[in-house]
């Protein structure tokens, strides 16, 4: 990536703590918003999706992000995505509430015509590889934008203050994000519902149906008889003995065990 470095601000913090109180140039429903914004470039150009430089009027917020899989993984037979990636749309970025706040700070200090909001990926994986994506936005849109943050956070210090889990609207969505939530063992949620979300469907459901289809599929086996032995041809109601083991390829010594049920000389050697 070229950027010119004297346009170029990296790490810049917004809101400092002073202990008992907070205080920041960026609010949302009077709570003060701390952060720290990896890179504000306020050059005239900006690298776009496919590393071609480009005019730009305005400033670009820019986070870097690492991981394991960028780009979703696409089966070149059946064309099935096997590997979601972890790259966001630019839509999704102009709608992410951590770049909307990063980019209210970028309004605040630099007053632009335009403020780019950007994620550049870098996989830390083979293939190693770096993938950009990067939305524009109007001061207006994005004072419209971030306006909504009031009612989220408004409504996020109700939930903190309320006595029960019970009494909080669960989010059902949001079960298997970021690896899966971490109170799920004391969920006071059913159990059905627990495994439909975390796995994308009732897990209790269609393990019982394998069961049931197993059971139906199943052949029905009918008992075997052993009719080797003489004493079960002459006495059919009499229990039948075991049948040997199967006959080893070395021979068997001599002093074979007599067997109770029909006296004839099994090939069955003597135990020791």
């Amino acid at each position: 990536m070229h950027l010119d470095g004297s346009k170029l601000n990296l790490e810049l913090a917004f809101g400092q703590n002073f202990g008992a109180s907070v205080v920041s140039p960026v609010y949302a429903a009077g709570v003060p918003v701390i952060g720290r914004i990896d890179a504000i470039s306020t050059s005239d150009f900006y690298l776009d999706e496919h590393g071609e430089e480009r005019y730009m009027d305005g400033v670009e917020v820019i986070d870097w992000k690492t991981t394991g899989q960028v780009l979703d993984v696409v089966d070149e037979v059946t064309g099935v995505v096997t590997w979601k990636g972890r790259a966001k749309t630019a839509a999704q970025i102009a709608s992410s509430w951590q770049m909307l706040a990063y980019g209210e700070e970028a309004r605040r200090i630099y007053d632009p015509k335009e403020v780019r909001l950007s994620h550049v990926y870098f996989q830390t994986k083979r293939p190693y590889s770096s993938v950009k994506r990067t939305s524009s936005l109007s001061p207006a849109v994005l004072v419209d934008r971030w306006a909504a943050a009031d009612e989220l956070v408004g409504r996020m210090l109700v939930t903190a203050g309320e006595a029960s889990v019970k009494s909080v609207p669960a989010n059902l969505r949001a079960c298997k994000e970021f690896g899966g939530c971490p109170y799920r063992d004391s969920c006071p949620r059913d159990a059905r519902a627990v495994f439909s979300n975390l796995f994308g469907g009732d897990r209790v459901s269609i393990l019982e149906r394998r069961r049931a289809q197993a059971v139906q599929n199943s052949p029905v086996r009918k008992p075997r008889r052993y009719n080797t032995c003489p004493a079960s041809r002459r006495n059919p109601g009499v229990p039948l003995p075991r049948p040997p083991a199967a006959p080893s390829p070395t021979r068997y010594r001599r002093g074979a065990v007599r067997c109770r049920a029909c006296s004839a000389r099994c090939r069955r050697p003597r135990p020791s």
